[in-house]
């Protein structure tokens, strides 16, 4: 499978892209079970490009809950916001893992300013870091996945979710060959350490070929690079004076 090529920064998918992040960055700190008051109505001037339906789209936009991303498949509205591997006490091994994790403090900001943000893009530092909460929580949030995501080991979500299935204890496929066996389990074949492992494995081959099209062909840049571009453009700087902000 080939991967397209990125949108080019003056085209409307473009800019349709840095709406979506936008908006998922003015909800940050909104709890997911609020979601359908917050990013469904007007008190953030979320809800009405929403309800329009982002690419003209409609299907991405069930048009009853005003959510703040896109979705694809039938049926991905039904249950919970927040998957319920993410929330659900699980073991690995005789070790209790309660699930609750440390997240960043609400309502701090960074890379605000035109000077900080150059910094950065020119690959300097501005010896901030990102400051912890005090309590441990449940992830609730989109700024909480984003610290997920910021540390989570390559495959930590998928083998998280093994333990908790193992945890509820979900039979195996059907289709194994030992499910209807009166005499045999798997277990290096098709059992619990086949599929541990296994998850490693695909992992890493999954991030090898995806790192490969992310450095050696797309190259694409971050989005407060393109969002730091469109915002000097737009207070008159212009795209000279953009292009100059960054080496």
């Amino acid at each position: 499978m080939i991967v397209p090529p990125a949108p080019a920064l003056t085209s409307a998918a473009y800019g349709t892209e840095l709406i979506e992040l936008y908006w998922a960055s003015l909800l940050r700190d909104v709890p997911f079970t609020q979601y359908p008051l917050e990013s469904g109505g007007c008190s953030r001037g979320t809800g009405t490009y929403g309800a329009a339906g982002l690419r003209g789209r409609q299907e991405w936009w069930p048009s009853h809950a005003g959510l703040a991303v896109p979705w694809r498949f039938p049926s991905e509205t039904v249950g919970p916001y927040i998957s319920q591997f993410f929330i659900t006490p699980t073991f690995f091994g005789q070790q209790p893992i309660s699930q609750q994790q440390v997240t960043y403090q609400q309502n701090v900001d960074y890379l605000t300013d035109s000077s900080s943000w150059a910094l950065i893009q020119n690959g300097g530092s501005t010896g901030l870091q990102n400051q912890k909460a005090a309590q441990l929580s449940c992830v609730h949030s989109g700024r909480d996945l984003s610290a997920w995501t910021h540390t989570a080991v390559l495959y930590q979500g998928y083998f998280v979710a093994f333990l908790v299935l193992n945890t509820i204890g979900v039979p195996a496929n059907p289709g194994s060959p030992y499910s209807n066996s009166k005499t045999q389990v798997g277990f290096a074949t098709f059992g619990g350490p086949h599929i541990a492992g296994m998850l490693g494995e695909v992992a890493y081959r999954a991030l090898e070929r995806s790192w490969f099209q992310k450095w050696f062909v797309h190259r694409r840049h971050r989005p407060e690079s393109g969002g730091g571009i469109v915002q000097l453009i737009k207070t008159g700087q212009g795209s000279r004076g953009a292009a100059s902000m960054v080496v």
